[in-house]
């Protein structure tokens, strides 16, 4: 049984060194780096920003002037038309009529204003088509129109802050999108660690025990130890065999899920280490607020949810209040029987409007309106002190929270160490006939239970260093925001 048990554990040393001699072996960091280039979360997170990127560059664009052109050519019209006689009375009267009409333009939107200006150029031509028919053309060559709102919002102005700030928070949210990938890799590789972890450990269990176990059965048949004894050491030695067979499968589950999170093909030979190193995090806790404060994703949407709300303030009340729009136009026009008569000495053609509206009686709806968006704003205000409070006393309390996981991931580098030392020792004496078989069996518990606890601890601290980037996006070994400009 021995033999066998050695043999087993040479196969599995075997298969294990050829597949580390021809996997890659990554580290967290490359991991976190792969992840967010080439993982199906990051290219998702890469549309989406592209996709705000396309609806920014249409906003803007629609701030340039706008090019148009407009065609009705050819029109037919057959049909009883209604005629009034010079005495007022009406005579339906059929007629055969064509036209046609083109037009160009060029809008500009005015956001400092909020009004906007126009200048156009335009052509008609109406034929009657009967034996005393005739055409008429009529030409506009030159025309420029100014349409400027008077006390209300500028919806143009407000438009433009709102999706700068809109777009800005479509940049924030990417890079969130790629720390929130940092965090999940983090886990993922922290489970296929504890996981490949297991296996060690299970399969020393698995020799020792082994090993154990013939001891036993040696002692056993010269009346040295009880046969309780001899079954314990049986049964521990089948629960380390069904631990390694347990220990392989959630590792290789734990891996293949590591791989597809990376976007790796199917089975790719992967390896991973064990990151020892911690980062030094001395940041003070209150400057560590204040750059949160300044890149967070949480602050930014609480600035756009405060300028919604002013802006519903403003709408309300320049809309319940006197208002004016003034327009003007200036051109020049000319009619004619030719196409060449329709362009001679064009004379000018001018209008001029200014349109009012006074609320006079509204049965205090234009108050309660105003009130309700004042009350909203207001609302608005109190939830972002409130969160933004939240936020601080959070962020605060993560950093000096990694300062602790830091230590507890020292002490228990420290407790492994022992602990392994500790069953070494204690087997020695066991092989001897020092001591009884359940000491050794403690021993050995605390000793994998040390090994678990000190994985489990350095699991903590990276993700929880993981999410705090992913909270503030800055960066606190670094000492610099995670987002490019």
């Amino acid at each position: 049984m021995r033999y066998i048990i050695f043999s087993l554990f040479l196969w599995v040393i075997f298969v294990n060194t050829a597949h580390a001699q021809s996997a890659r072996i990554l580290s967290l960091e490359e991991c976190i780096r792969m992840a967010q280039n080439q993982s199906p979360a990051a290219k998702m997170a890469n549309m989406g920003i592209e996709a705000a990127t396309f609806s920014y560059e249409a906003f803007t664009a629609s701030l340039k002037p706008q090019l148009n052109f407009s065609a009705d050519l050819p029109g037919l019209r057959r049909s009883y038309v209604n005629i009034q006689q010079d005495d007022g009375s009406p005579k339906f009267v059929y007629q055969s009529q064509t036209y046609s009409d083109v037009s160009l333009n060029v809008n500009q939107v005015l956001p400092l204003t909020g009004g906007s200006v126009s200048v156009f150029s335009s052509l008609s031509n109406f034929s009657f088509l009967s034996d005393n028919g005739f055409t008429n053309w009529r030409s506009n060559p030159f025309g420029i129109r100014i349409n400027q709102p008077l006390f209300q919002l500028n919806a143009a102005r407000w438009n433009k802050t709102e999706q700068n700030m809109r777009f800005d928070l479509a940049k924030i949210d990417y890079y969130q999108e790629l720390e929130n990938i940092a965090v999940d890799i983090t886990r993922r590789y922290f489970s296929v660690l504890i996981a490949q972890q297991g296996i060690r450990r299970a399969q020393n269990n698995v020799i020792n025990n082994d090993t154990i176990f013939n001891l036993s059965q040696g002692r056993f048949s010269v009346g040295k130890i009880a046969e309780n004894e001899l079954l314990e050491s049986e049964l521990n030695l089948m629960n380390a065999r069904a631990d390694l067979s347990q220990a392989q499968m959630d590792y290789e589950r734990s891996l293949e899920e590591l791989i597809t999170t990376l976007g790796l093909e199917k089975n790719a030979p992967l390896e991973i280490s064990i990151p020892e190193e911690l980062p030094e995090i001395t940041v003070d806790p209150d400057e560590a607020v204040a750059q949160a404060m300044t890149f967070s994703r949480q602050v930014k949407n609480n600035q756009l949810s405060q300028l919604l709300a002013e802006r519903n303030v403003r709408a309300a009340t320049s809309g319940n209040r006197f208002s004016a729009d003034i327009t003007a136009s200036f051109g020049l026009n000319q009619t004619g029987s030719s196409f060449n008569e329709a362009f001679t000495n064009p004379i000018d053609q001018e209008f001029f409007s200014v349109g009012l509206n006074v609320p006079i009686l509204q049965w205090g709806a234009g108050k309660a309106e105003i009130d309700a968006a004042e009350t909203l704003q207001e609302q608005t205000r109190l939830r972002i002190e409130q969160q933004n409070r939240e936020y601080e006393v959070d962020i605060y309390y993560q950093v000096q929270n990694l300062r602790q996981l830091k230590n507890q991931v020292e002490i228990s580098n420290k407790s492994d160490d022992v602990a392994s030392r500790r069953y070494e020792i204690t087997r020695n004496r066991y092989l001897i006939g020092k001591i009884t078989i359940q000491e050794l069996f403690i021993a050995q518990r605390e000793k994998d239970q040390a090994q678990i606890n000190r994985i489990a601890n350095l699991q903590t601290f990276w993700i929880a260093l993981a999410e705090l980037r992913a909270a503030t996006l800055y960066d606190f070994v670094e000492m610099r925001p995670v987002i490019i400009h």
